[in-house]
Order: C-alpha cells, then structure tokens, then sequence
C-alpha cells in the first residue's frame, strides 16, 4: 500500500496510471468520503480528488496534478504519513492504519490491463481512519474505518471495461474485497477476498439482487468449499460520482459510481461498505 509513485517513463505508448484512493466513513461523526488521486507520465485525466460529506451536505473539489506525484496545492495523498486537506470547505488531516490482511490482486487478470503481458499491480486493504477535519467550518473528529487501494500499471477504463461491480465491506472480525468485471474482449472475470488474519480467495457476486431503478439489494459470494455469504443493504448514505476518465471525451466513456451503505451479512455480522458500480457509455 505504501509503494511510491514510479518516477520512469512507460515504454509502451498506452497509459499509465499509478492511483491510490481511500474511501472512509464514521457513522457517529455523520461523515462519509473519498480521497482519489492519478498519476501519469503519459496520459491525461492526473488528478486528485476530495469527496466528501457531512450530515447530508455534499462538497467535492478536484484538482489537477503533476506526473509523479500524488501531492497537489489542496490535496496530499503520502502513502506513508496520511492525508493533508486544504480546501475552501475542508482541512485537515486523516491517518490510515491496516485492518486485518492484505488483497492482492497482482496474481491473477481481474482487473483489465490493456497490454495482457504485463499485469495490473492492484492492492487493498481495510482501514482504521483518524484525524481531525474541519468541514464547513466545524471541526470534526475523525475515529472511522475505510478501505484503501493502490495500484499501478497499463490501464485505460473507457477502453476495456464494459461493465462491473465492485465492493469493499468491513465487519467487525473481517473485511470483503470483491470484483466483478465484464470487459471488451468478451470475457467475465471476477476474483474476490474475506480477509481476517489470513486472505481467502471467494468466488465473488455469484448472485446480485437489484431493484426497481437497477440499485444493489443483495449480492452473494461463494467459498471454495461451495458456503455461501450473503450480504444486504440495509441503509444508503450516500453516493458519489466516480470520475476514472478525461475531463471531456468524444467517444465510449465508463460512467461510475460509488455507494455507501449499512450492511448485514447472512452470518449475523453488521458492517459498513461501498459498493461501486460502472457501465460504458457508448452512444456518442
């Protein structure tokens, strides 16, 4: 999670992008957010971003960055130290610190790079998250949770991504990190974790139920052994764009979202999470 930003010009002529998000929440302070920062040395859309809300009032603020480097004038993502805000509506500081083991997606394709031969580096990991924030000019302590992600490597969104779900869960003895993509090629690729002292590897969204306006109700993943978790929505609390693509684009564009949500699992355990979802955009 604490791996700099690569610093070397990609040989390949396709994007690279070294990313790191964190999205956190603290259901007593009534704050949920996401801090997203992108990278690249040779493609647009480096930015970084602050989303955020506090009882129901929304701010964002999304500022450019320079290749290499995840520190921007208002927003600072250190890898290693935490993260600084200093926004119009927004500053302060948060400190992440690792819950239970580590999902690492390095090994296997879920996660589409375009150039086959060289795998996407994909990490994440739950959080315990602190700090003091003061937000709308009311000073905030921060005693949450949250999930983090870090990863580098080829990629283009709008490119190879058709469809997905995602979603990363924490419960009180364990965390969920679950992926589901359908891509260009054709093919459905999904891979998942239930992450305690150890990672074990599930079968991810094996069932998704939805709703009226198309909404995540419910979604089911499967155990090696064939046991089944499902895991339902019980309260939503909020829900933020997720902006993976340029400013502005003539061409199939993914759309995507995030969603944070009360959670109860089939096992008893009640948790918090976010539950991403995305689709491409094709008619242009």
């Amino acid at each position: 999670m604490m791996e700099p930003v690569r610093q070397t010009q990609p040989s390949q002529d396709v994007p690279w992008r070294d990313n790191a998000w964190l999205a956190f929440w603290d259901q007593a302070a009534e704050v949920i957010g996401v801090v997203h920062v992108s990278t690249s040395p040779n493609a647009g859309a480096r930015h970084a971003r602050l989303s955020i809300a506090h009882r129901g009032r929304f701010s964002e603020v999304i500022e450019p960055l320079e290749a290499g480097t995840f520190a921007g004038r208002q927003i600072i993502f250190d890898l290693d130290e935490g993260i600084s805000l200093d926004t119009a509506e927004v500053s302060g500081t948060l400190r992440m610190d690792a819950l239970f083991a580590l999902a690492d997606y390095t090994g296997g394709s879920v996660f589409p790079s375009v150039l086959e031969q060289r795998p996407l580096n994909h990490y994440q990991q739950a959080a315990k998250v602190t700090g003091r924030l003061v937000i709308h000019g009311e000073e905030v302590e921060i005693n949450g949770q949250g999930y983090r992600d870090r990863t580098w490597g080829y990629r283009n969104e709008s490119a190879s991504i058709l469809e997905y779900i995602a979603s990363q869960c924490v419960f009180p003895t364990f965390s969920l990190s679950l992926m589901r993509f359908r891509v260009a090629d054709g093919s459905h690729r999904r891979e998942g974790y239930v992450l305690a002292k150890e990672a074990q590897l599930v079968e991810p969204f094996t069932e998704v139920v939805r709703g009226r306006a198309g909404e995540v109700l419910e979604f089911t993943l499967t155990h090696e052994d064939g046991e089944t978790l499902r895991v339902f929505v019980e309260e939503r609390l909020g829900i933020f764009p997720l902006p993976v693509s340029p400013e502005r684009n003539r061409g199939p564009t993914l759309a995507a979202y995030e969603e944070f949500c009360v959670l109860r699992a089939s096992d008893g355990s009640r948790g918090f999470g976010v539950i991403g979802v995305g689709s491409r955009r094709q008619l242009c």
